[in-house]
């Protein structure tokens, strides 16, 4: 019980290090960024205004 509850851990952190290493390396050879990180420092902020729309209570009835 003790070796099996040991050996699960071991071999579910090599599979979980191999599984986002292989996602790395396939990303880097697509160029994909998962995270938009684009620094502009010509802008103040980065929040982005949304549209405003009257208020409609039969949006909130089916959400899903």
């Amino acid at each position: 019980v003790i070796l099996g509850w040991i050996m699960t851990r071991v071999i579910l952190s090599i599979l979980f290090y191999f599984a986002f290493t292989a996602v790395r390396f396939i990303a880097l050879i697509f160029n994909k960024r998962f995270l938009n990180l684009k620094i502009d420092h010509s802008v103040d902020t980065y929040w982005e205004k949304r549209e405003v729309k009257p208020f409609d209570p039969s949006t909130y009835e089916r959400q899903f």
